[in-house]
């Protein structure tokens, strides 16, 4: 079994048992964009994961400076890849991977997915990986659900996930999947059934549980990290740690052959 962990949150939060391999999603919003975006800190947020696939990479060569900021904050060798440009108009986005080289490699098959009826304004981007300690494989995907003017404009791309999970388990057999991303979409949608029917399953949170929200001000958490920040929060981010949640308990769960873990983000 992969020793695998998924951090739900981050920021604050120490880091996991050192034998594991922290995975995370992140949606930077609009990273490589004139828009006063303060690196050093998202490279302290980052470096809170060893493996992060990262959403609205607006140019790959923010990635890479982004990379650059982690081996001097970490003293660390890191390395990092990105999709080509997707989308559907003059407004496109980049996925990107970003990885510590002391925990994880990149193993191969990096890869935009191309599936039937051209369904994903941006089409998912996955790779495999391997964990450098136990020389485990894994497949990390990543997607960006399109937000649209309504939640029915989403749900074409969630129920077209059953099928690329399908497609994944087929292209890299007895290969453990994560699909991570920004899917604007909470779990009780009966969208998600035809995932879950393809055996794919996400963390539930333990009966009883709170959603863990900042306590501070009265205004929404900043969707990005910036020299300032709305009604006087330090500074944060959206971050979304894989399927499907719209908001973050903490978690510590262990990937396995066919889970999906949770994604942890606010909007």
């Amino acid at each position: 079994m992969p020793r695998i962990r998924l951090a739900g949150l981050l920021a604050l939060l120490p880091l996991f048992a050192q034998a594991d391999v922290i995975v995370g999603s992140w949606n930077i919003k609009h990273l490589g964009w004139n828009n006063d975006k303060a690196m050093p800190q998202v490279a302290h947020v980052a470096n809170h994961f060893d493996l992060l696939a990262v959403q609205e990479l607006m140019d790959p060569a923010a990635l890479e400076a982004l990379e650059g900021e982690l081996e001097a904050l970490s003293g660390e060798a890191w390395s990092s890849m990105a999709s080509h440009a997707l989308g559907r108009s003059a407004y496109e986005e980049h996925f990107g991977f970003l990885w510590r080289e002391r925990e994880v490699a990149y193993e191969d098959g990096a890869v935009v997915f191309i599936g039937h009826g051209d369904v994903f304004a941006r089409e998912p981007y996955s790779a495999r990986f391997r964990d450098v300690e136990s020389g485990e494989v894994f497949t990390l995907a990543t997607v960006h659900v399109v937000y649209g003017d309504s939640v029915g404009d989403r749900l074409p791309e969630i129920a077209a996930l059953a099928d690329y999970w399908q497609w994944l388990g087929e292209v890299h057999p007895q290969t453990p999947r994560l699909l991570a991303g920004d899917f604007n979409l909470p779990p009780e949608q009966p969208a998600w059934r035809a995932l879950r029917e393809r055996g794919a399953t996400g963390p539930r949170s333990p009966r009883g549980a709170r959603p863990w929200r900042p306590q501070r001000a009265s205004t929404p958490a900043s969707t990005t990290i910036s020299g300032t920040t709305p009604g006087g929060w330090p500074p944060m981010a959206r971050v979304s740690c894989a399927f499907p949640s719209c908001c973050p308990w903490p978690t510590r769960r262990r990937a396995t052959g066919s889970r999906i873990m949770r994604r942890s983000t606010w909007r």
